[in-house]
């Protein structure tokens, strides 16, 4: 089998979705070598819309590429078809209007109409008009939980028969750890109290971090400043709120923002922890629940 795999979400900063495109794209390498030794025939081929090295580890030129939906909807066909593709997997919600071979789309939520609110004006207009198309066109859809299947069916009025959920696992990374010089060299690095707890996530609306910290601020008032507030997450749309609450609610010396980290730290942090702090108003299915629990 000759197998299309889009790795777009790959190309920019990394949050869920691109955590699962990558733990996906490194399962299905393993397969192929399984197959491989098993004298079947498993090929993987990475697209996306900048130029690509030789292929196994789907490595890609820095430079600006075309934009990527006009490359999905104009130039990903014809590389398909010049590779003869027997299948393609697009992972990010979005698939071509059309292509040469049968396709798999995943969709990871439906926020695009259940929190328009949420997105900026310009995905909008650039998604919600070729989502609902490219899953009725698609072979199959896969959904990570089962509410996204419900939201999915209902909203793009696809059969349910169509839609196969098939669930994100945390990497095999994410364990416990043990207590040590390790573990006390990364609080140190960070600048982390004995306490703290933790949330992970781009900061942006959907993920209700306001609430979060008005919250954390009424705990503080009423125990005592026993705990930091410790945020793991690249920056996001509309993430003003979050910095201005900080101010508002004189929680300067308790909050942290870490950005992006390593995710030998992201392991640490969970392990060092006291606690998840997850009140996102939505998720498809969330990567950092079951991360931590596997912490």
């Amino acid at each position: 089998m000759r197998l299309g795999f889009d790795i777009t979400p790959l190309l920019g900063p990394q949050g869920g979705i691109g955590t699962y495109t990558s733990n996906l794209l490194d399962h299905l390498a393993q397969a192929s070598t399984s197959l491989q030794n098993e004298s079947a025939d498993l090929e993987i081929f990475p697209l996306a819309n900048r130029r690509l090295s030789d292929a196994p580890g789907a490595k890609v030129d820095n430079r600006p590429g075309m934009n990527k939906t006009l490359w999905m909807q104009t130039v990903l066909p014809w590389q398909a078809s010049r590779l003869y593709l027997d299948v393609c997997h697009f992972t990010n919600n979005v698939a071509p209007l059309w292509t040469p071979c049968p396709s798999v789309v995943t969709i990871h939520d439906m926020t695009l109409w259940l929190y328009p609110q949420h997105h900026y004006a310009k995905r909008l207009l650039a998604m919600r008009p070729i989502i609902p198309l490219a899953a009725r066109r698609a072979s199959a859809i896969i959904a990570v939980s089962e509410s996204a299947k419900q939201d999915i069916v209902r909203l793009l009025r696809v059969p349910a028969d169509k839609v196969h959920v098939v669930y994100e696992a945390a990497s095999s990374c994410f364990r416990p750890l043990p207590a040590g010089p390790a573990q006390e060299a990364l609080r140190q690095k960070y600048g982390l109290s004995e306490r703290f707890m933790l949330t992970v996530g781009t900061v942006e609306p959907r993920k209700n971090l306001v609430r979060l910290l008005e919250a954390f601020a009424q705990l503080c008032k009423r125990d005592g400043q026993t705990h930091m507030l410790v945020f793991v997450g690249g920056r996001g749309w509309k993430d003003g709120p979050v910095f201005a609450a900080v101010e508002r609610l004189d929680l300067g010396r308790l909050v942290r923002f870490l950005g992006r980290v390593p995710t030998a730290d992201l392991v640490g942090l969970y392990n060092l922890a006291e606690a998840l702090a997850f009140p996102s108003l939505y998720e498809g299915f969330g990567l950092p629940a079951i991360e931590a629990m596997a912490c």
